[in-house]
């Protein structure tokens, strides 16, 4: 069976509005996520990876450069947030002051 509804243009507007905002509303209430805390632990170079949004090379390099400390038992590597993050700012200074030094010679 089918239906033929008729409605005025300012009606069927207003229920497009309607049905639109609804769905806006819907959709931002789905993606709103509470803010996620830092992780306790970080393990493995893939997990560092993921945590300072780099590739595996990348995170291997700034391991092998000893940028922050870390925890390695036999294959098992861990890092604490906290100290990855202060190694970085670190970092960033330290080629900051190499930059300068350089512009000065």
């Amino acid at each position: 069976m089918k239906y033929v509804i008729c409605m005025e243009k300012e009606e069927l507007d207003a229920l497009i509005d309607e049905r639109c905002n609804a769905a806006i509303v819907r959709f931002q209430n789905a993606t709103k996520s509470k803010p996620q805390s830092p992780p306790t632990f970080i393990y493995g170079i893939k997990g560092l990876a993921a945590f300072l949004n780099v590739s595996m090379v990348t995170a291997q390099k700034y391991k092998n450069e000893k940028l922050f400390p870390y925890i390695q038992r036999g294959r098992k590597i861990i890092f604490k947030p906290d100290e990855v993050l202060a190694g970085l700012r670190n970092k960033k200074t330290l080629l900051h002051c190499r930059i300068i030094a350089k512009d000065e010679k």
